[in-house]
């Protein structure tokens, strides 16, 4: 009995030394990617400019490290998860590619959503690269309301939530 509990503890510490030393030794850990978001889309649209077809993107997204997958729904957004880079390092990315119906890659935006507590206008507003409707790339101006201005109230300012009374006006 007294063989059975050594070899047990035994066997226990070598599994949790191997544990140990494998997690020590083993891949570099992913970390956020130093890059900011605009300079993810930069490094991305290099390696895959605008308009190039879905299943070339994939190739040469994971030809130069870049792994991801599709969204549940569809095959027309392709999130950026992870860039093992030529050094070993694993860097987690912020990035969606979206393709049109023609399966051309027409725009990219931030795979993640920002939360927080500020307001709208506190809030940093993603740039987005795509390719202009009309290819000019002189789009006139939306006609579309800002969020800023859709979050507006009508004397012109930003609402805070329930801290507006006419919002409960309820006649």
């Amino acid at each position: 009995m007294l063989k059975l509990i050594f070899k047990l503890r035994f066997v226990c510490f070598f599994i949790g030394l191997s544990s140990f030393v494998g997690c020590q030794l083993g891949l570099e850990r992913v970390v956020p990617s130093p890059l900011s978001h605009n300079e993810q889309v930069d490094e991305i649209l290099e390696i895959v400019p605008l308009k190039t077809p879905r299943e070339e993107v994939v190739e040469k997204l994971e030809a130069a490290g870049i792994s991801g997958n599709f969204g549940p729904a569809s095959n027309s957004i392709y999130y950026c998860d992870l860039w093992t880079r030529e050094d070993g390092s694993r860097w987690h990315m912020d990035v969606a590619l979206l393709f049109d119906q023609s399966g051309e890659l027409y725009k990219t935006r931030r795979s993640q959503a920002s939360i927080g507590l500020g307001s709208v206008s506190q809030q940093s507003q993603p740039l987005e690269a795509s390719v202009p409707k009309n290819g000019s790339g002189n789009e006139p101006a939306s006609s579309q309301p800002s969020v800023n201005e859709q979050a507006g109230s009508r004397r012109g300012g930003e609402r805070s939530p329930f801290t507006d009374p006419e919002a409960f006006n309820f006649k």
